[in-house]
């Protein structure tokens, strides 16, 4: 293990200044890797530096033992990718995010270089480009996608060319989808869903395309986020594609909550334009319980699924003052008995409450402030 103090000093040298342990790449490599999986805070920003500089002294040496192959570009990528995994989004984080992008673009662009000038021990594979797509979906940088898509092409010319690592998987069609899905384009959406019907045409052939839970999340992520008028119905058609899949046998589109979730999302988006969304939000809220009740799956819904499902009645109280906010009150007393069952995971909280009181405000109704009145006091 290297120690956080070994990181930021030479190797440890004998008494005639020769190296006690004489490094090779393998070494270097593991270096690398720890300041990607370092935890302290104040590595966040340093760590993908540091790796760098590693990268930098390694491609100086003479010696070919010593030299940096493709795990060390891939390692020093991923340290990258990490570093956007570990931090909290906003908008101070924009400017990092796009260095990210622009250094691991940077990295893929050397290797490339490299490995056209005759040296096969930086040869791009899957690996490679794939954690670039990866950094450029969590970046959420402007054009980021469009970026991951000709990222794609590369592979797949890379592949046709003769390098078989190079061969487009599974985890590489997610990137693109996923990075499709952050980038708020408004044609998002569309292009996601159109990579999801080509990866499942690829995968009758060849087994390693199949699309897993992340793909199918990505691309109702995607719709979520869109802003058609019918968003919230593509959303949950993807869905019930993934479930029905599910249910004929292929494990590895188990529906999550987080599945689940972001259908309640789309609906929830919905609900200011689609008076007949917040209906169709509890009817696939029945569904997720009878699915979870029958044990054909083993999520159930949270309080955040509730919270959601509350605040699509709330965006519908100005045009449906009679029920939505009856309806959203109705939510948080379950919530509330369910908690007092003992189930701790149906907890509400403020934003439960604070909804419940956005509906009430919004219907405009004559007995609004006494209502509100009631869930203030519930809430000390």
């Amino acid at each position: 293990m290297v120690l956080r103090q070994e990181k930021r000093e030479a190797l440890p040298k004998s008494s005639s200044n020769t190296l006690a342990v004489q490094p090779d790449r393998v070494m270097f490599n593991i270096a690398i890797d720890a300041w990607g999986k370092s935890t302290s805070k104040e590595d966040l920003n340093i760590a993908p530096l540091r790796a760098e500089e590693l990268l930098q002294k390694m491609e100086q040496f003479q010696s070919e033992r010593l030299k940096p192959d493709t795990v060390t570009y891939n390692t020093v990528m991923e340290v990258w990718c990490r570093s956007l995994t570990k931090r909290k989004s906003g908008g101070s984080r924009t400017k990092e995010n796009r260095i990210a992008a622009q250094r691991v673009m940077s990295i893929l662009k050397r290797m490339e270089q490299m490995y056209e000038e005759g040296e096969e021990r930086v040869k791009p594979d899957t690996r490679t480009y794939t954690t670039a797509m990866d950094v450029l979906a969590k970046s959420s940088a402007p054009g980021s996608a469009r970026q991951a898509e000709q990222i794609l092409i590369q592979m797949k010319r890379a592949h046709a060319s003769g390098n078989e690592d190079a061969r487009p998987n599974a985890f590489s069609y997610s990137a693109l989808i996923y990075a499709w899905a952050k980038s708020n384009e408004h044609c998002a959406a569309e292009r996601a869903e159109s990579i999801l019907r080509e990866t499942e045409r690829l995968s009758l052939t060849d087994n390693t395309l199949r699309p897993f839970t992340q793909t199918y999340d990505a691309v109702i992520d995607a719709w979520a986020r869109s802003p058609h008028p019918r968003a919230h119905e593509r959303a949950k058609s993807v869905f019930i594609e993934m479930l029905q899949r599910y249910r004929a046998g292929d494990e590895r589109v188990e529906p999550t909550v987080r599945s689940f979730s972001k259908v309640f999302l789309a609906f929830a988006r919905a609900s200011t334009h689609d008076k007949t969304s917040p209906y169709k939000a509890e009817e696939f809220l029945q569904l997720m319980e009878d699915l979870n009740r029958r044990g054909i799956v083993h999520v159930q819904p949270n309080s955040i699924i509730f919270t959601t499902l509350i605040d699509t009645w709330a965006k519908s109280a100005s045009h449906n003052p009679k029920q939505a906010p009856e309806r959203a009150e109705y939510l948080l007393t379950r919530m509330q008995q369910s908690y007092a069952n003992g189930e701790t995971h149906l907890k509400p909280d403020n934003v439960a409450f604070c909804s419940v009181v956005d509906a009430w405000v919004k219907s405009g109704r004559t007995d609004a402030a006494l209502r509100i009145v009631s869930l203030i006091f519930q809430m000390e």
